[in-house]
């Protein structure tokens, strides 16, 4: 370049160019300082007394489940959560809900007292916990009462004294039984999705008119005619509006104020819980957290040995190419599943590695395993297989999914970190499949590396030694010679 400069130019075409140069490295410095600060800053806003996040393990009682949603879908439109004693006066679980003594609908309730005169039992319904909270609130209310209740049931595989209950109240002014009717149509929606729901005409003590809300089951199988008798219609709750009395003896005005209240038993649907399909989907489904918690317990087995130098590994010489084929195959149908791709992108010729074969393909497998569960549908994975350094390889495996955001890239291989953990606990697994996968990679004393964008995909890739070609001839003789 300097020799199509006219030598009368040179020199000021030097200076300018030392003055860039300056210029440049001046900025480089101050970016180099600046990253260095803020990594500082970093290190020191690190609370190593902060105790860490509780794991999660295992799976939550289809009860405790169903009780969230609920929990949830009413809180999404201003419900709160409000909670009483198990243990209750004949006021609040009686009296006060328009049950007198001697009414005939206290026959299926009068049951558990711990005394009487004054009377104190075990709650037969949320309801109490209503008639505290309308003690102690003025309206408008919006509230929700979980809880257990107990009833004298004839205990059995299919039935308890005790179970759960959800209970909800709305009081407010010009409060109509179409607002009742709307807000169910709401719930429903949310937790069945697009059905139809009938209400028919019922009766409850504290309630004036009341109704049994049904939501339309269908019968599309067998187990639809035994769960619905046959109706195709599965009753979900009892409702109504609040009596005027019920009002009037918790020290609201019923003049002034109106409301409705609704129930849910939180048992398996009734009719479903009689159903043995159902019954062996539970069973399934705790089987699988079981089984869960194994895959756990061996894989911290598996760390641990690692960590403490325990497991020795078995060096061999071995063909990686074939060792990834194999692993393709077996997760075929698992990327079948989602519509995924899987493309193996083959070096030629074969290449021999030397490691240890059972590790090595589970650390592969735990890689290609995450990027079909966490990738897109109709999505894509591949795996390439390239020369990295004397003497190495590398190992990539890329995928087009979600990818990693920035901040959750540091502690992807810490064990059980979660990176989405609604999405993870949705998809299962047991949270140490990338630590595993770093321990094995390290006690190789190979490199691990991760790239990735968010929104755009993930790479991971670690290093692997090649077999030596005087080891390759040593194997292929000692295999020829093997007795």
């Amino acid at each position: 370049m300097l020799k199509s400069i006219p030598p009368d130019q040179k020199k000021a075409f030097g200076q300018h160019i030392n003055a860039l140069k300056n210029a440049v490295t001046e900025k480089v410095e101050q970016l180099l300082n600046s990253a260095q600060s803020n990594k500082t800053e970093q290190v020191e806003k690190t609370d190593l007394t902060k105790i860490s996040e509780q794991v999660e393990i295992g799976s939550r009682h289809p009860i405790s489940i169903i009780k969230n949603e609920i929990i949830n879908i009413f809180s999404s439109i201003g419900f709160g959560i409000s909670s009483g004693p198990e243990i209750e006066d004949d006021w609040h679980n009686f009296t006060a809900l328009n049950l007198p003594e001697y009414h005939p609908a206290r026959d299926m309730q009068d049951t558990f007292f711990i005394q009487t005169n004054p009377d104190i039992l075990l709650r037969t319904h949320t309801s109490s916990v209503q008639v505290r909270y309308m003690e102690d609130h003025k309206p408008p209310i919006r509230t929700i009462s979980p809880g257990r209740v107990f009833r004298n049931e004839a205990i059995s595989a299919r039935s308890h004294c005790l179970f759960h209950q959800i209970e909800g109240l709305y009081i407010d002014e010009n409060v109509s039984f179409s607002d009742l009717r709307q807000t169910l149509m709401y719930f429903s929606k949310q937790m069945f999705g697009e059905s139809k729901i009938r209400l028919r005409p019922s009766y409850f003590p504290f309630t004036e008119p009341s109704a049994e809300v049904d939501i339309y089951w269908g019968l599309k199988t067998e187990s639809d005619y035994r769960i619905t008798k046959g109706t195709g219609w599965l009753e979900v709750l009892g409702c109504g509006m609040v009596d005027p009395n019920v009002f009037e003896n918790c020290g609201i005005d019923s003049c002034k104020y109106s409301g409705f209240a609704f129930g849910y038993v939180l048992t398996l649907l009734e009719g479903a819980s009689k159903d043995e399909v159902l019954i062996e989907r539970y069973l399934e489904r705790t089987y699988k957290a079981v089984k869960r918690l194994v895959y756990i317990a061996k894989d911290l087995d598996l760390i641990t040995s690692l960590e403490v130098g325990e497991l020795q590994l078995e060096y061999e010489i071995f063909d990686i190419i074939s060792a990834i084929e194999g692993i393709f195959e077996m997760l075929e149908i698992k990327a079948e599943q989602k519509k995924i791709s899987l493309n193996f992108d083959k070096p030629y010729p074969p290449t021999q590695v030397y490691a240890d074969k059972e590790r090595i393909q589970q650390a592969i497998t735990n890689l290609l395993y995450n990027s079909i569960k966490y990738g897109r549908i109709k999505g894509s994975t591949e795996v390439c297989v390239e020369e990295y350094a004397k003497g190495k390889i590398i190992i990539k495996i890329s995928d087009n999914g979600e990818g990693i955001k920035e901040q959750d890239i540091s502690r992807i291989f810490e064990r059980f970190y979660r990176v989405e953990r609604s999405r993870s606990r949705k998809e299962g697994g047991s949270g140490l499949g990338l630590s595993i996968v770093k321990h094995i990679v390290e006690a190789h004393e190979e490199e691990i590396f991760v790239n990735t964008t968010y929104g755009v995909g993930t790479e991971f890739s670690f290093t692997l030694e090649k077999a030596k070609p005087t080891k390759i001839i040593q194997n292929q003789i000692s295999q020829i010679i093997k007795p």
